[in-house]
């Protein structure tokens, strides 16, 4: 909910614990499987270019 804090008084939302938790897990996950998928890519062949955001054929 609302932050408690008095002073100085905060106006933000916090989110709860178990949310910033999913969001830190969630970050991993990514990370872990677009390293996999990079060097996967690398491992096809050396000598194509390799374009952010397309799927290798």
């Amino acid at each position: 909910g609302r932050c408690n804090r008095e002073k100085p008084p905060c106006k933000y939302f916090h989110p709860p614990q178990h949310l910033k938790d999913q969001l830190l897990i969630n970050g991993r996950n990514h990370l872990a499987l677009k390293n996999a998928i990079m060097t996967q890519i690398q491992g096809l062949s050396p000598g194509t270019a390799v374009v952010p955001g397309t799927i290798p054929v």
